[in-house]
C-alpha cells in the first residue's frame, strides 16, 4: 500500500467505550485503536473510508487524514502528543496491542499496512528519545501520584470509574486504603482483583450500595 492510500479516522470524545455508533449492514476492514479519549481507525480506499464513518458516533467533530497528513496525525498519536497529557507512553503500549490483536485476525488490510506501521513504531520512538525524554511525567499514573504526594498516606484514595484510564491509575496510586466506585459494580470488582493479583496484600475496597453509600464514600 502507497503512503497516498492511508487513510484515518478520528473521533475524540470524553466517554469513548461507551459511545453509540449507528448500526450499519457491513463493517469496513480498518485497524481500529480505542482510547479512554478518543477512537482511531486505520484504512485504505475511499469505499472503505465512506463505511467506516458510519461505524463513529453521530455527536462530536470527526476528523479525516489522508496520506501523509494521516501519518503525521499517527505520529503524533503513538508519541502522546495528541494526548491531554502531553507526550504521556501509555498510549504507544495501547497502540501495539491494538496491531497485535488487529494483525492476529490475518485481515488483508493488517498485511498492506504492516510496512508503514513498523516504521510508525520506529519513528515515534525516535520522537520520543530525540524530543520528548525531560518532559517530567510521562504517565496519567505517575502524575496522579505527583499531584497526591503525601496526601496519599494520610486516609484512603476513591478512584471514580474503573476504565482504561482508571486501569492505568489504579497502581500507582500507593499508600493508604484504595477505594473504588464504578456505576457498573462489576467492573470495580474486576479492577480490584486484577489489583490484588499484582499486590496480595494491597487494600482495596469497592463502594458498594445505595446512592447514599457512594456519597458518604
Amino acid at each position: 500500500m502507497e503512503l497516498r492510500e492511508i487513510n484515518v479516522l478520528h473521533w475524540r470524545g470524553a466517554r469513548v467505550a461507551g459511545a453509540i455508533a449507528p448500526a450499519t449492514h457491513s463493517e469496513p476492514d480498518c485497524f481500529p485503536v480505542d482510547t479512554c479519549q478518543r477512537r482511531v481507525a486505520v484504512l485504505g480506499g475511499a469505499a472503505a473510508l465512506e463505511l467506516a464513518r458510519q461505524q463513529f458516533p453521530a455527536d462530536g467533530a470527526l476528523e479525516s487524514f489522508q496520506g501523509a497528513d494521516a501519518y503525521a496525525f499517527l505520529l503524533r498519536f503513538a508519541a502522546g502528543l495528541e494526548s491531554k497529557l502531553v507526550a504521556e507512553t501509555e498510549i504507544f503500549g495501547q497502540i501495539k496491542q491494538a496491531w497485535r490483536e488487529f494483525s492476529e485476525r490475518g485481515s488483508p488490510l493488517a498485511r498492506q499496512l504492516s510496512p508503514w506501521v513498523q516504521l510508525l513504531f520506529q519513528d515515534a520512538k525516535a520522537v520520543r528519545a530525540q524530543y520528548l525524554g525531560n518532559l517530567g511525567s510521562a504517565s496519567y499514573g505517575s502524575q496522579t501520584r505527583r499531584l497526591l504526594g503525601d496526601e496519599a498516606n494520610d486516609g484512603p484514595t476513591l478512584l471514580l470509574g474503573a476504565g482504561q484510564l482508571a486501569q492505568s491509575v489504579a497502581p500507582w496510586v500507593t499508600g493508604a486504603e484504595l477505594w473504588l466506585w464504578n456505576r457498573t459494580p462489576e467492573r470495580a470488582h474486576e479492577l480490584a482483583r486484577e489489583l490484588a493479583k499484582r499486590d496480595p496484600a494491597r487494600r482495596v475496597r469497592v463502594i458498594e450500595g445505595d446512592r447514599e453509600a457512594e456519597l458518604a464514600a
